[in-house]
Parts: C-alpha cells; structure tokens; sequence
C-alpha cells in the first residue's frame, strides 16, 4: 500500500483449489473474478493433483497470481487442528506440498509466486516466530524470490521484517479479530463477517488508519498492511470480494498481485 500521494495499490487474496475428490467446496469460479492473487490448496488439507492444476488453470486465464496453501497434513480435520510436529519436520511437509504445486504450475508454464499457510498452522506460525523462522528459511533457499504472506500485526511479522525474507503483511475482510490481535475463533461471537458493506467499510478503514476493532470493541494497531484476504468458503463470498473491491476502487486504490513489503 502507498500512501504518500502516489496512486495507492492493494492486492485481494483468496484460499482456493480446497475441493477434494467428488466433493465441491468454496467459490472458486465466482471469487476469481474478483481478486488479484490465488493461495491454492496443496493436498494436505484439501485438494488434490487434478484440483490443484484446475485451479492454477483458472488463475491463469483470470491473470490472477499463484501462490501455495499448505497446512499441517490433516484432510479430516481441514488443517484446523495443531499436530504435535517438531519446527523443522513442519517445514519438511510445507516444502513438500509447494514442490507439488510449483511442477503442476509448471506444466502450464505458470509461476508459484507466494506461500501462505493455512489454518492452525498459519495461527501458529503468526505467534511463534521461531516456529515461522523455521519454515521460512528452506522456503527462501527453495526459491529466493517467493513471498510469504504472514499477518499484519504479528510477531512473525514483526520478525521476519527483520530478515532477508520476502514478506507481504495480511488483514481480513471477512473475519473478526480478538483483543489480543488473533483470529477469533470459528464459532464465535463476531469470528465470520457475513455483511458484504460491513466488511468493505472496514477493510477501507483499515487501509485508511492501520487500525481496526477487535470483537470485543478493543480497537487494535494493525499497521500496514499489501494484501486483504476473503476466504472461498465463506458464507456469500463473492458478494463480500464484490464489495469490497468496489469500495476500494471508489476511495482511490488500484488492484494489484501482490508485492513484498521491500
């Protein structure tokens, strides 16, 4: 984001490709119409080799970036439960599951531009730098120019600015936050914003301020953020994309993929 007079950029991310098998789940094919860059489920959580290169096809076409999904190896749970790995056997799976994704972006002559993870292990990560750090690091040796997208306002984020790693710092339009600057929990009072003018108002605030309230009325200091996410998955999604890309383009933001902080 720029906010010194320049033209000032935004970049709409989504987690897609998290169909499995028969079963159909999220707005893909409405959402991307939408967004600027694709974080593509990688098998661990969701998706599977057939989805993973219909979904890199469909951004494609779009012209909307690539970027990998992975998780903690959990298809029952959808990659929301912690499991008890050691830091550098979660890298070890992380790698693995964006190597699939980078050979099928391959075969279509497409780039794996960025890496976010999913679910718990994406909670995870945002409070444990070392825990981040760890995954980080053989990402950076893997491909130098990936960026990986971490929460605005975490101590991961916090810590890898600091570093020689590719960061683009994250809020969401569609989801509640706590006092304590996390995700609230699925489930609870406030977590999943289902208002399409609720969530662009305060997405635009957000961007404006670099602040934003949490579910109790806490205000919180997010900071600048490069990317705004809306889930495929949740209720009305594409109408929430719709508007908030809307209300973005009528305050003066242009869209685009997106860009490490440095």
């Amino acid at each position: 984001m720029e906010t010194d007079g320049a033209m000032r950029s935004i970049d709409l991310n989504s987690d897609m490709g998290e169909s499995f098998g028969v079963y159909r789940y999220g707005s893909d094919d409405q959402m991307i119409e939408h967004i600027t860059s694709s974080n593509i489920a990688c098998g661990a959580h969701a998706g599977d080799p057939n989805t993973m290169l219909r979904t890199i096809r469909l951004a494609k076409q779009h012209k909307v970036a690539v970027g990998g999904h992975p998780s903690y190896p959990d298809l029952q749970g959808f990659g929301r439960r912690t499991i008890d790995f050691q830091p550098a056997e979660i890298a070890n799976y992380v790698i693995y599951q964006l190597g699939a994704l980078k050979a099928l972006a391959r075969l279509e002559e497409h780039v794996v531009r960025h890496m976010k993870l999913h679910g718990a292990l994406y909670n995870n990560a945002m409070k444990d730098p070392r825990l981040m750090m760890e995954i980080a690091e053989p990402i950076r040796r893997l491909d130098q120019q990936m960026i990986i997208v971490v929460q605005a306002g975490s101590k991961a984020a916090q810590t890898l600015a600091e570093t020689e790693v590719r960061i683009t710092r994250e809020a969401f339009a569609d989801r509640g936050y706590t006092a304590a600057g996390e995700l609230a929990p699925r489930g609870t009072e406030g977590a999943i914003l289902r208002n399409p003018e609720i969530a662009a108002s305060r997405v635009v605030g957000l961007l404006e301020t670099g602040r934003l309230k949490a579910v109790d009325g806490t205000e919180l200091e997010i900071g600048e953020v490069e990317t705004i996410c809306i889930h495929s998955d949740s209720p009305g999604a594409p109408e929430i994309a719709q508007g908030v890309k809307q209300a973005l383009l009528e305050v003066g933001f242009t869209l685009e993929e997106m860009h490490p902080i440095r």
